[in-house]
């Protein structure tokens, strides 16, 4: 890694608060001392599920059932886009890749704001989170691809960008397996499910139900923090997997409530979110980090 990469993920590191375990220190999904907040993903059928609210929901918190606050649909987004741009990603697949982008940028809504990550021996932030989508359109046209790939430290230099304003959405965009990076995949998931981030992965090429070290990465790096690894069969299909993931994530719902009959500062506390009285497939965080 350059001298320009190394700067930018120490002072990730620092923004985090590395523990002595050397482990982030960040809550996870929590506004504040007493307001957990879980965004969750409905679906039935592999289709969304909209309409609901506060009484459709139940939320245990370690077991005991909380009474919610709201469930409101998806609210204003911070997108982070984290973009791989190693010597893989030429000609074609660098054009696709740009067109995807651009076309997620025009989806934005006003007041909306983006973040630009580009990635491979380096780490670069592109652009910093802006509502101003024309600058982040200008910083796309000026990649070169090569190099290796430093995805993890990416990651996790793009979990420290955003506010707590909005929702945060990490878009993770890449063509191949991390060869490059200082942090491990552990110590960066890790991270990420200490974070209110949720992490969409759109990768190319990657069979739906591959065992490869990419995908264990990318499907836990999801996984736990409420996301969905998103499969663009091939580069020509890019595009409309971009898109699909703003989409979906705008259906989403924001479950809040004040913990309680629990503590509210031991550590680890597990939540389970469940419809009442119908079927769907519920896709959330399942933790948070009480302090």
């Amino acid at each position: 890694m350059k001298p320009a990469g190394i700067v930018l993920l120490a002072a990730c590191v620092t923004s985090f608060g590395v523990g002595s375990a050397g482990v982030p220190q960040q809550p996870v999904f929590k506004t504040s001392v007493d307001l957990v907040q879980i965004d969750a993903l409905v679906t039935l059928n592999g289709r969304p599920v909209t309409g609901l609210g506060p009484l459709d929901f139940e939320v245990t918190d370690n077991g005991v059932l909380q009474p919610l606050q709201a469930a409101l649909p998806s609210g204003r987004l911070n997108v982070i886009l984290a973009l791989d741009v190693s010597g893989s990603v030429k000609g074609e697949r660098l054009n696709a890749l740009v067109q995807a982008v651009q076309a997620l940028l025009g989806d934005l809504r006003d007041q909306e704001q983006v973040a630009l990550v580009t990635f491979n021996d380096d780490i670069a932030v592109r652009s910093p989170l802006t509502p101003d989508v024309a600058s982040v359109r200008r910083s796309l046209e000026n990649i070169q691809p090569g190099g290796n790939t430093s995805m993890n430290d990416a990651v996790f230099a793009a979990l420290s960008l955003g506010t707590r304003d909005a929702r945060r959405l990490l878009v993770l965009f890449s063509d191949g397996t991390d060869n490059s990076s200082w942090l491990s995949g552990s110590r960066v998931i890790e991270a990420a499910r200490r974070t209110d981030v949720v992490v969409c992965p759109v990768a190319v090429g990657l069979p739906a139900r591959s065992t490869s070290r990419s995908a264990r990465f990318l499907e836990a790096l999801a996984d736990r923090t409420g996301g969905r690894l998103f499969h663009a069969e091939s580069i020509g299909m890019l595009r409309a997997s971009m898109l699909e993931v703003l989409t979906e994530f705008r259906s989403r719902y924001v479950i809040a409530y004040t913990p309680t009959g629990v503590l509210r500062d031991d550590g680890w506390h597990h939540v389970e979110v469940r419809l009442k009285g119908r079927r769907a497939e519920i896709k959330a965080k399942d933790q948070y980090l009480a302090r």
